[in-house]
């Protein structure tokens, strides 16, 4: 089955659009209320053909969500929306929403009386809905909203009506809008009781100077699984700077908040701030902060011009960070309003309100006491309206029953409030029904940075148990924004240009905690020594049975024979083995044994040393895990980051909680991440099996409370609806009978301490350090054959290609760049003789020979297929030849200034050509000549790649730049500062590092994930002219580099020795070099000389 195609804008990561509807939307819909002319004079004009502009624009760029109402422009919305789907046959690509209960009399009508043609009632539901599928010219509704509450129709009769045309097909999911927030849970409710479909998405007014629906409303969004579709977003036309204000004053455009307030000027004028920052438009900031509030916002964007839909398509991209959002914020008070204002404000009526509010916010409790408590709007996240009958041990957690006393969340905040003091200063974040939240100091809640309403989704850090200061600087100071790609992410970190020295970006790095040679262990994962006298070692003793680190022919073979009374075999050849500890020695041992399929010398070995391999504690998780029994393996890691005792642990109220088996973590050790990955297997487990409603409540009341990984959290939401047998292939899962739960055990395995839990195949992987370290030791290996453990590795010198052994005279003029093939049996060169030649590496004769370009030919790239080549000129213009048959295929005119460079997308199907205009220095093209993407920024630019995983583009501009940018989202990730002018720019295989070729005769080699330099190359004579290095060797051992000096410069790549200088021009510098990537012994160099050098070992 064909994989779905890259996406080519942000409007095509498409969204599930809430918890209770899988229908897949565009993350913006498009507002259809200025299509028509029934209102242009309070709206202004939109004709049928800038109408049909728009809507072919949004459905090319992959837009399929759009919003209408019966009586937008009096019904000619409808009717226009339904002639362009029926002009252009899409109906079943589009997701229409379309809204009753307004008052509309249609042309059809006399409408002499008129009372019923208003109003929820079933008789103008069913006349509402025949008209606007008419219309439409369509047989159903993807989403019927009800326009707004009437206050007269009893909800029994509306619920009824709206089951009535779900029934028959003629609605497929309901909405609500302007509505208060009571009314949708009782309606929900009674759906429920009554089995009938339940609202889904919510419409209401939001802005960042609107924010009314925080109180209520999107807490029950939330509560209820409705998504949020947000009108006025981008400010009803009042978010405009001074000078569009006093342009458009006068023009009578509608707008719902008419003139703009001294209030929303002031969030204006922030607005404008921060757009000025970014780079950006006002709206676009807008439209950014609703989306950052909550994961199933979406804006509803009108416009009357293709160029404001691009402008909101763009806005996509832009993210804002949290400083951003508190400015934002911070611009206007929000007010609370009663009851929040008599509750937090009692004291203090100008104290700020923000929406994570918790018990200690409450002057009037907080004067009795410390209280430990979560967030007030928790309480809401974790009830669940249905429970499956499915649901049992080791299925999504049901609810605790709530008593007429207290609420689970209060007996929670009563047993906490009696928790000792340092369980709260230590910085150790509760955990209840699968919710989050960090313990606040009473004494200083009233003074911290405030949070507002849905910033509680943003993930938060877990504090470190070890810093006292995490619990008193409070929860604000671990918050992190969310990162959004739809299965892979969108909204990428907006980055500056750093410094030479790179300073490293946030990668996490986990830190091993390996004792040093010759201590012994004190601990044993959790447990306290216990030991009859003897000072044994705790991974002495015996481990639970079933469990081994490393495989096995079975999963029940026993991991050693128990010791009595914890004690152990006390070795008599002392604690060392050749300067090394004996007992990780031997551990490490245990463990090849079994994975060399061995395990009755691994059961000798344990007992004959008295080492056990794992603790009871490491011993019990990996059973939890392998067995699938989740209870029991959140309850361990839950309990593990509460090393004092505490927890909140299912089972662990009893006071057994310090007698149960815990883990010793890693330093870097995230409980939310740890959870998010056990979670999800068990949701893809339970979707794999068809017990949708359990899965459904892993989803819901899990996974999305940890606020961790908001995209990934998306994509699993998406595969709910999708068919048990492409599920595998949808979730790049395998199921719980191939190796995922493994590969789960192995992720996890990361986070513990691996003194305790030894990472898997540890042996092997000593032996690859032992192997990689001899090869990065042997300066000529350029062999892909693994070296023998059996003796030291050296390469003799003869085997290296040092010699030129062909030269080729085919080119009349200096030879600029030369590229082999993939499978290395062609080989391209450009000229400055305007041509390109394509040579046989078997015979070197010419295959093809192209001379079509009017200027010299700067670079080719090979597609990597190797059917197509990519040829750029200083004629302006890049070709793309069939070198197959020798015929251009495309030839890209769009540029106004040379093209430098060129790069083929992973796929093969489209490329990005580089080029000195300042216009159109990135641009994305797919083989139809079609311009996908063109990246802004005016600089020029003189090399780009695309690593192999396709996941980055990495451009070079001559003004002393790296830009690397994330190719599916075209948003910049970060930019590099360097102190000279690069040449070229190659990325490794392995897509980890990038070389880049200074100017100042310095190749630098750089991590693409951290920015960090790891080494330097020097010696190449380097100045006036573009040198293009490279990577070269079998395993890309070596970093090859032409020179003005006429030589070839050839460096170790993990040692950063110069291995030989090369002679093998006659004069001039040489331009470029090109190692086979078949044939480690062969590589071409070109030169200003005309020749084309190939360099073999033979």
């Amino acid at each position: 089955m064909d994989k779905a195609p890259k996406p080519t804008n942000p409007l095509q990561y498409y969204r599930v659009l809430s918890p209770a509807a899988g229908v897949r939307v565009s993350p913006i819909c498009l507002g259809a209320m200025n299509f028509g002319e029934a209102w242009k004079q309070r709206m202004g004009e939109c004709g049928k053909e800038r109408s049909f502009e728009i809507l072919d624009y949004f459905y090319e760029q992959g837009g399929n969500f759009i919003d209408t109402a019966n009586v937008y422009q009096n019904g000619e919305s409808e009717e226009w929306l339904g002639e362009w789907m029926e002009s252009r046959g899409n109906r079943n690509e589009m997701v229409i929403a379309t809204k009753f209960t307004t008052f509309h009399v249609p042309k059809s009508q006399n409408g002499k009386i008129r009372v019923n043609y208003q109003g929820n009632h079933i008789k103008n539901l069913k006349a509402v809905v025949d008209e606007s599928l008419r219309r439409l010219k369509s047989s159903y509704i993807d989403i019927l909203y009800v326009h707004y509450w009437d206050c007269s129709t009893s909800i029994p009769e509306l619920m009824q009506g709206l089951n009535h045309l779900v029934s028959a097909g003629k609605v497929h999911y309901l909405g609500m809008s302007d509505c208060p927030a009571w009314v949708v849970v009782k309606a929900n409710e009674y759906a429920r009781q009554h089995g009938y479909p339940q609202f889904s998405v919510y419409q209401g007014r939001y802005s960042a100077a609107q924010r009314d629906v925080e109180r209520e409303i999107l807490p029950m969004c939330e509560d209820q699984g409705l998504s949020f579709c947000a009108y006025g977003a981008l400010g009803s036309g009042n978010f405009k700077t001074k000078e569009q204000r006093e342009r458009d004053a006068g023009q009578g455009r509608m707008s719902f908040t008419n003139t703009a307030s001294e209030k929303v000027l002031k969030t204006v004028d922030v607005l404008e701030r921060l757009a000025k920052e970014k780079g950006t438009k006002i709206t676009s900031v807008a439209m950014a902060y609703v989306m950052k509030k909550s994961p199933y916002v979406y804006p509803l964007i009108g416009c009357r011009t293709v160029d404001q839909l691009k402008g909101s398509i763009e806005a996509l991209t832009l993210r804002l960070t949290d400083e951003d959002i508190d400015e934002i914020e911070s611009s206007v008070p929000f007010e609370p309003g009663f009851p929040f204002s008599m509750v937090y404000q009692f004291y203090n009526p100008q104290a700020p309100y923000h929406h994570a509010m918790t018990t200690g916010d409450i002057p009037l409790v907080k004067d009795g006491g410390y209280i430990d408590s979560v967030s007030v709007f928790d309480l809401a996240a974790n009830s669940s309206p249905y429970i499956p009958t499915s649901a049992a041990s080791d299925r999504p957690d049901p609810p605790i029953t709530t008593d007429s006393a207290a609420s689970p969340r209060e007996r929670d905040t009563q047993n906490s409030a009696a928790a000792p003091a340092s369980s709260t200063e230590s910085g150790v974040e509760s955990e209840s029904l699968g919710t989050t939240a960090s313990s606040r100091d009473n004494t200083t809640s009233d003074s911290r940075s405030l949070r507002t309403s849905n910033r509680r989704r943003r993930r938060r850090s877990s504090p470190d148990p070890s810093d006292n200061t995490a619990a008193e600087e409070g929860s604000s100071q671990g918050e992190q924004g969310i990162s959004r790609v739809a299965s892979g992410e969108y909204y990428s970190n907006p980055s500056y240009p750093r410094e030479e020295g790179h300073p490293r970006s946030p990668k996490r790095r986990r830190l091993a905690n390996m004792r040093p040679d010759g201590e012994v262990s004190t601990n044993s994962n959790g447990f306290p020594q216990t030991s009859n006298g003897l000072a044994t070692s705790p991974l002495s003793k015996s481990s639970i049975s079933n469990s081994l680190n490393g495989r096995s022919s079975s999963r029940n073979t026993s991991n050693g024979q128990p010791q009595a009374n914890g004690s152990s075999k006390i070795s008599s050849t002392g604690p060392s083995y050749f300067g090394h500890n004996r007992e990780e020695v031997t551990r490490i041992l245990i463990q090849g044994l079994y994975d060399l399929g061995y395990n009755d010398s691994a059961n000798t070995l344990t007992r004959e040393s008295g080492y056990e391999l794992e603790s009871p504690a490491v011993a019990a998780f990996r059973n939890a895990i392998l067995d699938g029994q989740w209870t029991e393996a959140e309850n361990i890691l839950i309990r593990s980051f509460h090393r004092d005792g505490s927890s909140d642990a299912a089972g662990d109220s009893d006071g057994q909680a310090e007698d149960e088996p815990r883990l010793v973590l890693a330093e870097n050790a995230d409980k939310n991440e740890m959870l998010f990955c056990l979670r999800q297997q068990k949701f893809l487990e339970l979707l794999e099996a068809r017990d949708l409603g359990a899965a459904l409540m892993v989803l819901r009341q899990e996974l999305t409370p940890l606020n961790y990984n908001i995209p990934q959290l998306h994509a699993l939401s998406s595969l709910l609806m999708c068919p048990a047998e492409h599920l595998h292939e949808q979730a790049g899962w395998d199921g719980p009978l191939g190796p995922s739960r493994e590969r789960l055990l192995s992720e996890l395995s990361k986070s513990i301490s691996p003194s305790v839990m030894i990472p898997d195949h540890r042996l092997a992987m000593l032996l690859d350090y032992v192997k990689q370290n001899q090869i990065n030791q042997c300066l000529y290996h350029n062999t892909a054959t693994a070296p023998s453990l059996y003796s030291d590795h050296m390469c003799d010198r003869n085997d290296f290609p040092l010699r030129a052994t062909i030269e080729l005279s085919q080119h009349s003029n200096e030879v600029w760049y030369c590229e082999f093939s993939h499978d290395g049996t062609k080989l391209a060169t450009a000229s400055r003789d305007h041509s390109v030649i394509v040579y046989d590496t078997a015979t070197f004769t010419v295959l093809h020979r192209f001379v079509e370009h009017d200027e010299p030919v700067a670079h080719v790239s090979w597609s990597p297929d190797d059917t197509k080549l990519i040829a750029c000129s200083q004629d302006r213009k890049a070709r793309v030849w069939n070198v197959e048959t020798g015929r251009c295929l495309l030839t890209v005119n769009h540029h106004r200034e040379p093209v430098t460079a060129a790069a083929w997308a992973a796929d093969g199907e489209s490329f990005v050509t580089a080029s000195l205009d300042l216009n159109s220095s990135l641009c994305h093209w797919s083989m139809r000549g079609q311009a996908l993407y063109m990246w802004p920024g005016a600089f020029r630019v003189q090399d780009c790649a695309i690593t192999p995983d396709g996941r980055r583009l990495i451009a070079a501009d001559v003004d002393k730049r790296v830009h690397v940018y994330n190719f599916s989202t075209h948003e910049e990730e970060y930019c590099l500062s360097l102190k000279s002018k690069p040449t070229s720019v190659t990325v490794s295989h392995d897509s980890k590092h990038m070389l880049v070729n200074l100017a100042e005769g310095q190749i630098q080699l750089i991590d693409i994930e951290t920015t960090e330099v790891i080494r330097r190359f020097r010696g190449q004579k380097q100045g006036e002219f573009v040198i293009r290095s490279t990577f070269g060797g079998a395993a890309e051992n070596f970093v090859v580099s032409g020179s003005e000096d006429s030589r070839i410069y050839i460096w170790h790549k993990e040692n950063g020795t110069l291995v030989e200088t090369l002679e093998g021009h006659l004069s001039g510098c040489v331009n470029a070099i090109s190692w086979n990537p078949a044939d480690p012994g062969m590589f071409a160099s070109a030169g200003d000389d005309r020749i084309l050098d190939t360099g073999t070992s033979k």
